[in-house]
């Protein structure tokens, strides 16, 4: 199964913010996927990147029953924001002892996420806003992905995980997720309930304890 440009681009992104949580640098390769994509099988991007145990199957799985024969920027956008990730970060979450507020704030903190973005605070990194049917969450101390502080010129929606701005986004690759979002009672529950998601706290390791 083939990964197209612009899917290769948001993947890679993705897969950056959850080195950088884990405080691993990407190599050259893996970085320059991000700048300048190109057409790629799943199983070489899985090379480049080595992906969480399943997620290549999953992926590949989900774009088949999107009846799409590559994987591209939605569907890669659909995957990691939408209830097929939603669900496995939920029983992944319950199975660490996370309930109530934790999990909800911890469940926003691992998807993917189109984010209004405001401008910096001086040493508090960025705010963004999360806007979708009524439901409002706002994000702080949000940091850029490797620093890249040019991204932001793309405005003044951005993809975002993990607490890093990973991606500029387009409505057409942005709006299939908030429609796929605002259906979800899982996504758009814990968005209702959860006003504000402070991601320098959920970094923090002594800030969330185990129910």
């Amino acid at each position: 199964m083939k990964i197209t440009p612009n899917g290769v681009a948001l993947f890679a992104a993705v897969e950056m913010a959850r080195k950088e949580k884990k405080n691993q640098k990407c190599d050259l390769l893996q970085a320059e996927l991000i700048v300048a994509p190109k057409m790629l099988s799943l199983e070489r991007f899985a090379e480049i990147f080595p992906l969480e145990a399943g997620v290549k199957d999953r992926v590949a799985a989900f774009t088949k029953n999107l009846g799409k024969a590559n994987i591209d920027g939605v569907t890669v956008a659909l995957f990691f924001g939408g209830d097929e990730c939603a669900e496995y970060v939920k029983a992944d979450l319950r199975e660490k002892g996370f309930v109530n507020g934790a999990a909800m704030a911890l469940l926003l903190f691992r998807l993917l996420l189109p984010i209004k973005i405001k401008k910096e605070k001086k040493g508090e990194g960025y705010s963004g806003l999360y806007f979708n049917n009524g439901a409002e969450v706002i994000f702080t101390h949000l940091q850029l992905l490797c620093g890249n502080a040019d991204i932001l010129e793309a405005g003044p929606m951005f993809f975002t995980r993990y607490g890093y701005i990973i991606s500029s986004c387009e409505k057409r690759i942005y709006g299939p997720v908030l429609e796929e979002q605002a259906v979800s009672s899982l996504i758009y529950g814990a968005c209702a309930r959860r006003g504000v998601v402070d991601c320098r706290k959920i970094l923090s390791p002594l800030h969330f304890v185990k129910k």
